[in-house]
């Protein structure tokens, strides 16, 4: 229990890090599994230019679930 205890404690520490270290004006967190859509960063953005300025907002994106037998398309 210990052990994964650390394990969690290593991956917060090096978000935290990765957060502080950011010189962008936003921020994805996401699982390695998150497949975004191919429009995914103009639907973000043109969501953000709709939306007061806040500092502190957190936005939830929602996602989706593809089946074992599904396919999906390969970015170029």
């Amino acid at each position: 229990m210990l052990l994964i205890q650390l394990r969690l404690f290593d991956l917060l520490l090096c978000r935290n890090i990765a957060l502080q270290s950011t010189e962008t004006s936003h921020v994805l967190v996401s699982d390695v599994d998150l497949i975004p859509s191919m429009s995914f960063v103009d639907m973000v953005l043109s969501f953000l230019h709709r939306q007061p300025v806040d500092e502190k907002a957190a936005y939830v994106v929602p996602v989706f679930e593809v089946a074992h037998s599904g396919t999906l398309r390969r970015y170029t």
